[in-house]
């Protein structure tokens, strides 16, 4: 039986995802810049121990390696016996948006279908939103795994496609309930839109807008 690895956001504790199997850890782990790797502890059902992500890698990469070769031998025998490297297993995510009921509205949300595109440099995943806010945006669907945990590229625009803006996001939580996507990383002007064109379809933006200024 695979052993799960709990990650655990430094700074966010209510940043959580929990991933199936060392390989597939390690894969998430891959996904993460030099800084990130600071901002993640680790810790298995197994061990116990809580680590650093970039001690984690340190002290596993022999384990990692000696998988990596035994799965090579797996595929050669025709037997394909070893845990899958990827798509990587997440079990369960908690994100921002499980935490209390003044923190999951801490935008007013208007409920509209736009359309959305999701882009990476090998794949385009196409879908529609359930509602956006201020803050963000659900997709009504799950996302395939490989735009997770990656920086993909988002558009986003009106089915007459008379407004639209995009911008780059992480995505990291995705279940049967849709997807959840931040406005973390958003231009000024693309915001300044989305403010614009929020306002007009419900003039009660202006006042979250007034309380946020």
């Amino acid at each position: 039986m695979a052993d799960v690895y709990h990650f655990i956001h430094v700074v966010d504790k209510n940043l959580k995802i929990s991933i199936l199997g060392i390989k597939s850890a390690h894969c998430f782990i891959q996904t993460l810049n030099q800084t990130e790797l600071s901002l993640w502890n680790v810790s298995s059902d197994e061990s116990g121990t809580t680590l650093l992500a970039k001690d984690w890698l340190a002290q596993n990469e022999a384990v990692i390696a000696v998988c990596a070769h035994a799965e090579a031998e797996a595929h050669e025998l025709n037997f394909g016996q070893y845990e899958e490297v990827a798509p990587i297993k997440i079990l369960h995510e908690a994100t921002r948006s499980e935490g209390g009921e003044s923190e999951k509205r801490q935008h007013k949300r208007l409920r509209v279908r736009l359309n959305v595109k999701i882009i990476n440099e090998k794949k385009k995943f196409e879908a529609c939103t359930r509602d956006i806010s201020l803050g963000g945006l659900m997709l009504e669907n799950p996302i395939p795994q490989d735009f997770l945990f990656q920086k993909n590229k988002i558009v986003v625009s009106t089915t007459d496609n008379s407004f639209h803006f995009e911008f780059e996001a992480k995505i990291l939580e995705s279940s049967t309930r849709g997807t959840r996507i931040m406005f973390d990383n958003i231009s000024p002007m693309h915001m300044k839109n989305l403010q614009g064109w929020l306002c007009e379809q419900d003039e009660s933006f202006k006042e979250e807008l007034k309380k946020a200024s």
